[in-house]
């Protein structure tokens, strides 16, 4: 996005992004202070400078429309020479002004942008083509290779290349039955090339061979769809042999069985051996127990009352706080109509999950749902302290419904209790972070 100026601006804030409906967005590195440099567009001299850089990766084919940015701009006049001027440039009608001029807020937006996205050619497909578009290669590797029985070894998978690196699935490996094998942590690192995004996206996963032998960490294969030479590519990393000695401690179970003496301790309890007390009939029962809880509970009720109208004449004058104590609410609302719509309509269901966890986030945070997109979710992690780790589940999981909002066919979301568990456990981390 640049800004074009025939007046002198001195500052500006971009107030409204684009939703980018239909598209993965990677913000790209921009600088503080922008350089400007002098253009000649339609013929009049403007001074330009980029406000924002960003990544598009379209989810779909078909035609995708980018909403408007919006921006304010606070420029130097003097007084308005031409009461008319070029009704398509709001700064055309500003005298350039001098040291001694006025500064006032012009807002500017850019037009709504139509990008047309076909989908890669079918012929000449290979089987194993998950979507992925630009230049792709994948290999493999393990962190040791003298290995024991029992003792830990790290599985990675690595894919280079550009394009969406970020969407990439972890890929479906089978390892032997005698691997013990945890889910794998994904990372991601991307840069800018010359003209697109490169990096790397791996997955880590933790192997525990359980007994000795001679294994084989499975290969790994993928494809993709280059778009500068028109064609797919395959690329493939061999299978890695994974010889397993004796070790030392012999095969195991995975849970922790309890000695007898925790199983005694927990299931007998010693015997109350100290005196009771009784009060005989025709004390004063002033005093006791009773007594108290009789004179104390009015008063605790008339506390409890007072806080009670306190909250509620905050939920009526404060929005923040009301929309901060009213988000767990509504997100659970619109999960329970994800659920009520996965076994019939599986876009539906994801959209209903990527608005409840949007809609938390903003809720919590006091900003617009609408418009809520990577950027300013960094944002939000940045001030509130939340953990990069946390971030970065919650923008696979948005990344992953808006994957399967426009992915081809409809039917049933297989995997929805999977997704409303992970957004739940994400709904009550980002809890704890954005009280």
């Amino acid at each position: 996005y640049r800004i074009f100026s025939r007046v002198n601006v001195e500052s500006y804030t971009i107030t409204g992004l684009p939703s980018a409906t239909g598209f993965w967005t990677e913000e790209l590195e921009q600088s503080d202070t922008p350089e400007v440099e002098q253009v000649v567009r339609d013929g009049q001299q403007y001074a330009s400078a980029v406000v924002r850089r960003v990544a598009l990766f379209p989810t779909g084919p078909g035609e995708k429309v980018l909403d408007p940015l919006t921006l304010e701009a606070r420029v130097r006049v003097r007084r308005s020479r031409d009461l008319f001027g070029d009704a398509l440039d709001p700064f055309s009608r500003l005298d350039p002004g001098g040291l001694f001029g006025s500064l006032i807020p012009v807002t500017v937006a850019t037009r709504p942008v139509a990008i047309e996205v076909v989908e890669p050619p079918s012929a000449g497909r290979p089987a194993g083509f998950d979507g992925h578009v630009g230049p792709l290669t994948v290999s493999t590797s393990i962190d040791r290779t003298d290995v024991g029985a029992n003792e830990a070894v790290t599985f990675t998978v690595t894919y280079a290349g550009s394009g969406n690196l970020r969407a990439i699935p972890a890929p479906p490996l089978e390892f032997p039955p005698e691997l013990e094998v945890f889910p794998p942590e994904p990372r991601v690192e991307v840069g800018e090339g010359e003209e697109s995004i490169r990096g790397t996206r791996s997955f880590d996963y933790v192997v525990i061979p359980r007994v000795a032998g001679e294994f084989e960490l499975p290969g790994v294969e993928t494809a993709s769809y280059d778009p500068r030479r028109g064609t797919y590519t395959t690329s493939s990393a061999p299978p890695i042999p994974l010889p397993v000695s004796g070790g030392s401690g012999g095969p195991t179970l995975g849970g922790r069985i309890p000695s007898s003496v925790d199983a005694i301790r927990e299931e007998i309890r010693f015997i109350h051996i100290g005196t009771p007390s009784f009060l005989r009939v025709g004390d004063s029962p002033f005093g006791g127990p009773a007594f108290w809880i009789v004179l104390i509970l009015p008063m605790v009720a008339a506390l409890m009352a007072l806080g009670v109208r306190g909250h509620l004449e905050r939920l009526d004058g404060d929005v923040a706080y009301a929309r901060n104590r009213r988000a767990g609410r509504a997100a659970k609302k619109r999960l329970a109509g994800a659920r009520a719509v996965a076994d019939q309509d599986a876009r539906a269901f994801y959209a209903e999950v990527s608005k409840a966890l949007t809609g938390f986030i903003a809720d919590k945070s006091n900003l617009a749902e609408a418009g809520l997109v990577r950027d300013e979710l960094r944002e939000i992690q940045q001030r509130r302290g939340l953990s990069e780790e946390l971030l970065e589940e919650v923008l696979e999981l948005l990344d992953e419904c808006d994957r399967q909002r426009f992915a081809p066919g409809a039917g049933p979301a297989p995997d929805s209790t999977e997704i409303l568990d992970r957004a739940r456990r994400l709904m009550a981390d980002l809890d704890r972070g954005l009280s």
